[in-house]
Formats: C-alpha cells, sequence, structure tokens
C-alpha cells in the first residue's frame, strides 16, 4: 500500500472497531450493521491484495542479478581470451565475432545478453581445446551453464512482477469501494446518532479522522460527514 492508501485503510478498520464496541446500538440502526460487515469484508479483500502486492520478489531478482553479473564476467574472460587466440592465428573474422567492450553487456537487456551469451558459447566452442593458454574449455562451458540458469530465472521473476501489478490495480480498487462505502453508505447511516447518541456519533467521528501521514494533526480532508450548524 502507498501512504495514502494506507491512512484510509486504517481509518476504515478504526470505523469497524468503533462499530464493533457498540454492537448493540448498531444492530438498531437499519442497514448498519450489515454495512459494517461488507466493511470488514473489503477489508480482508484488501489485506490480501496488499500481500500479494508486496509478494518477495527480492529473492529471485537478487538471483537474477547475482548470476547476470557472474555470466558478465564469463562472458569477457572467453571474449578476451578467444581475440587473443584469433590475433595470434592473424583471423580477423573470428577475432570480430568476439569484440565487445564491457560496457555492452551492462547495457544489454535481460534477452538480448542471453542471446548473446549463447552465441558467444557456439562461436568459441569449437576453438575449446586450442585457446589455452588465455582460457580452459571450462570456461567456454560456464558461460553455457550462466546461461541456461539465467534464462530459467527470467519466467519466474516475470510472473511475480506481473502478479504484483495486477494486486496494485485490485488494492487500489478495493480502497475506492471502502471510501465509496463509508462516504455513501455508513456515513449517513451515523449522522442522526449526533442527535440521539451523541457520544457514539463522536467516537465514529474520531475514528473516521483521517491522519496526516508523518504529523501528529489530523483533519476531515473532505471524507468525514459535517456537523450541522445552526
Amino acid at each position: 500500500m502507498n501512504k495514502v492508501q494506507l491512512v484510509h485503510f486504517n481509518m476504515s478498520r478504526a470505523v469497524s472497531t468503533t462499530l464493533d464496541s457498540n454492537s448493540t446500538l448498531v444492530e438498531t440502526i437499519p442497514g448498519l450493521s450489515k454495512a459494517n460487515t461488507k466493511l470488514k469484508g473489503l477489508q480482508m479483500d484488501g489485506q490480501v491484495y496488499n500481500q500479494s502486492q508486496e509478494a518477495d520478489t527480492t529473492g529471485v531478482t537478487a538471483e537474477k542479478n547475482i548470476v547476470r553479473g557472474t555470466m558478465e564476467v564469463a562472458m569477457r574472460k572467453v571474449c578476451t581470451a578467444m581475440i587473443a587466440y584469433a590475433t595470434n592465428e592473424d583471423n580477423m573474422q573470428l577475432k570480430a565475432k568476439f569484440s565487445y567492450s564491457k560496457g555492452d553487456f551492462g547495457q544489454m537487456r535481460d534477452q538480448d545478453i542471453h542471446t548473446t551469451a549463447s552465441n558467444i558459447y557456439d562461436n568459441a566452442l569449437p576453438y575449446a581445446d586450442k585457446i589455452g593458454p588465455f582460457a580452459t574449455a571450462e570456461d567456454i562451458a560456464t558461460v553455457k551453464a550462466l546461461a541456461d540458469r539465467f534464462i530459467a530465472l527470467l519466467p519466474m521473476h516475470r510472473t511475480l512482477t506481473s502478479k504484483g501489478a495486477t494486486s496494485t490495480i485490485n488494492l487500489q480498487g478495493t480502497i475506492d469501494s471502502i471510501m465509496a462505502l463509508i462516504t455513501g453508505t455508513i456515513d449517513p447511516l451515523m449522522k442522526p446518532m449526533e442527535f440521539t447518541q451523541p457520544t457514539f456519533y463522536r467516537d465514529y467521528m474520531n475514528a473516521r479522522k483521517i491522519v496526516n501521514h508523518g504529523s501528529r494533526s489530523s483533519k476531515d480532508n473532505g471524507d468525514t460527514p459535517q456537523a450541522t450548524t445552526k
């Protein structure tokens, strides 16, 4: 949840707590108990969406980044070895196939760097037993192994990121529904309590206050019902 969503969500929970604490009175007000039940259902939905939104993509992202970094080092090692070999063999065409700078790899998109790693492996493999002492056959095999691991992590990362984005949309819709229920249904049902049950109404109004995030002040911000003036 962002700060605004969190403030509205916490306010709605304060409203539910106040209504639950005055359940005997709430039962006497037509429609209020039903509205409170619906409100708590929306709060449960909001918690589910929030948890999904915050699904831990950190582990997958961290592993992907580590594998990519290790793969880039392995790619550079094979490229420099192949360039040295091609230079010694005076094979400019072969040399051109491995002429990447360190910055080239860092700027590539995930899919592109996997393709590049695969090309480096394919082009270097025929020379696996010839590139010593610049590198070894194992160094070439390492590029392939890291490329395979890297591409396997990409769908996992995309899936988690997609789920998080969907949950963000659902969460905002739920917060909007919560605010609509409070302002459009619960507030009007509670308004008569200002005169018939002033203590209950005062507690409700205190729960309805929107607290300024990061400060100790509160405001209605156009969301709380205004008291009747004479």
